[in-house]
């Protein structure tokens, strides 16, 4: 292969970056490897993939094997949490789930454990953007790049973009998220993203503007999720304790069901009304007594909507902590396959591919923030690919152009890449999806015996060992690929 082409500069592409430079480069020092976002700046799209996350001990596995430093970069600012506490609205607690216990720390066997990390999802993209190696990421990334089509031939792709440049390249990487112009060259539109009903509100705050009685309970509830019969809100440290107290932030978000989704740009009084409306009454053990002000939920809600009419008056589009992101849930329906090696070209008839375009992340499957295995899975589907790459690739034969037996020694590999892709990563995902989906419906509005059958749920989940995540958890995807490979016959 002479050029690999990555779609989507967000966490999903940057990875790829990394992760093909590790396993993929060594053995094909002339590679190109180019990557193009449709975002004008790294500034633009690490303001607007905003919000926080839970980044699971697999997802740092994967990413530990790919980009170190981002690790440590990303530790460095996050917030490692043991335990998610659950409530209802009446601030009744309905049990506390606690994480697999990698620990950060390199155990006694020599293996180094991960824990469960709480982060802003801008410092992740950033720690993917950092210099490496000597070399500045975000000048690899080609800005405000949009692509207009995908053309897959047997010994080639064609990227088109809509400026009329026409990238050629042997294999195109699809991290271009939910509206995935590459899975369109798969697929055409019979997958696009659909309205699941459930629309999410979140945003960040300084720590030290929360009331002191909140400051205390984040110390003994780190995180807490609480659910009622009609939406969920919850709240955590997002933020190393180490950092300066005015550098501390504590990230909330807010879920519930509406036939119609709001606007991004709907006005703030607005969506502080709604919010309100449905989270206001709500009590925690950490509301202020004798100030209904500096109850724990319109606390929140009121000093977000503050800070971001702050942000709005004075113009700052660059300070992304002091906005917050309304995000209708727009989920892919399943895919019946990942790569273009089966199914539709981008023409739309039947005809065989040749699997010369790959789905990672968001363009293969929208992953519900329910699962709390988005950015985990597609660091995952990443790491995958380039240790097939690696494995199976023989070493490039030289010269400047592409042999006639290279160019059939790609065409077999890239086919067996995309097979063994899917072989792997599909059974994984859809697990993770198929929870996700359970446990999104318990955020929907619910009646009297739902809400009761989904609080027993929960308190029963609360109460099982915490060794019933570790197929989750403990997945280590260089494991799964050598298992795999192990038992072909056509490993070179």
């Amino acid at each position: 292969m002479k050029k690999i082409v990555i779609i989507g500069a967000g966490i999903a592409g940057l990875s790829t970056y990394h992760a093909l430079r590790k396993y993929v480069t060594p053995q094909n020092p002339s590679l190109q490897i180019v990557i193009y976002e449709s975002h004008p700046s790294p500034s633009v799209t690490t303001s607007l993939i905003g919000g926080g996350l839970g980044l699971a001990p697999n997802g740092f596995r994967a990413l530990n094997a790919i980009a170190p430093g981002a690790v440590k970069f990303i530790e460095e600012r996050g917030f490692e949490c043991k335990e998610f506490v659950m409530r209802n609205q009446k601030g009744k607690k309905l049990g506390s789930m606690r994480h697999w216990e990698g620990g950060t720390k390199v155990g006694e066997n020599g293996e180094r454990g991960f824990g469960m990390v709480m982060v802003a999802r801008g410092d992740v993209h950033w720690s993917l953007l950092k210099e490496e190696d000597g070399e500045k990421v975000e000048d690899v990334v080609r800005w405000g790049k949009r692509v207009k089509e995908i053309r897959e031939e047997e010994d080639r792709v064609e990227v088109v973009f809509e400026d009329g440049e026409i990238e050629i390249c042997d294999l195109v990487i699809g991290a271009d998220g939910a509206w995935s112009k590459c899975r369109e060259a798969i697929f055409g539109e019979e997958y696009q993203p659909k309205y699941d009903g459930l629309t999410g509100v979140g945003g960040f705050l300084p720590l030290n503007s929360i009331s002191p009685r909140l400051q205390e309970g984040l110390k003994e509830e780190a995180v807490t999720m609480t659910f009622s019969r009609s939406g969920f809100f919850g709240y955590s440290m997002c933020t190393n304790p180490s950092a300066p107290s005015e550098d501390q932030y504590l990230q909330w978000w807010s879920t519930y069901e509406a036939k119609t989704p709001l606007s991004k740009d709907a006005p703030l009084q607005e969506v502080r009304a709604q919010l309100l409306n449905r989270h206001g009454m709500w009590k925690s053990p950490y509301d202020t007594p004798g100030s209904s002000q500096l109850d724990v939920f319109p606390q929140i809600i009121n000093l977000a909507c503050s800070q971001a009419q702050k942000a709005q008056k004075d113009d700052m589009p660059g300070v992304e902590r002091s906005k917050w992101l309304i995000l209708p849930r727009f989920m892919t329906p399943r895919l019946p396959h990942w790569t273009s090696l089966y199914g539709k070209s981008n023409k739309g008839s039947e005809e065989p591919g040749y699997g010369r375009i790959i789905l990672v992340g968001d363009a293969r499957n929208t992953m519900p923030p329910d699962s709390g295995q988005g950015v985990s899975c597609a660091v995952e589907d990443v790491l995958a690919v380039a240790l097939l790459l690696k494995h199976l690739s023989k070493p490039q034969l030289g010269g400047t152009e592409t042999t006639e037996d290279e160019k059939k020694m790609d065409t077999d590999t890239l086919k067996k890449v995309a097979k063994a892709y899917e072989d792997i990563r599909l059974p994984r995902v859809g697990k993770i999806l198929d929870d996700a989906q359970r446990r999104g419906e318990g955020k929907k509005d619910l009646g009297f015996f739902g809400e009761k059958i989904r609080d027993t749920a929960l308190f029963i989940v609360s109460s099982l060992p915490t060794s019933i995540f570790a197929g989750t958890y403990t997945y280590d995807v260089e494991k799964e690929v050598d298992g795999y490979l192990a038992k072909q016959e056509w490993r070179w």
